[in-house]
């Protein structure tokens, strides 16, 4: 679980943070690049009290736009076909009920 944190902590700069491993001679952790987009989508997507919720195809365009730079392009890839999961995890345990539409395409 910490080196979830860690990478969690670092991965606004996906680049930075894989010189700074090969630097101090650690292999990048598989499940904290998972965790990073996965925990971006949910913050984007979820209200808080200073913010409002991104809508999906804002949250998306986001992960889009910062695959490679900010996210392992693998993980968004693989977060994308896994796309009607990801609603349903979505819908089940999102803050504030509100409709999700199936019909948008992510790929």
């Amino acid at each position: 679980m910490y080196q979830v944190l860690i990478v969690d902590d670092n991965a606004t700069n996906f680049t930075l943070f894989r010189h700074l491993l090969k630097k101090i001679d650690y292999l990048e952790p598989l499940y904290g690049r998972i965790v990073a987009v996965a925990d971006v989508f949910e913050a984007l997507t979820s209200p808080r009290p200073y913010k409002r919720a991104w809508t999906l195809e804002e949250a998306c365009q986001f992960l889009k736009d910062n695959s490679s730079s900010h996210f392992d392009p693998q993980c968004v890839n693989a977060f994308f076909n896994v796309w009607d999961d990801v609603l349903d995890i979505h819908s089940r345990y999102q803050d504030e009920p509100s409709e999700v539409d199936r019909t948008m395409v992510h790929h």
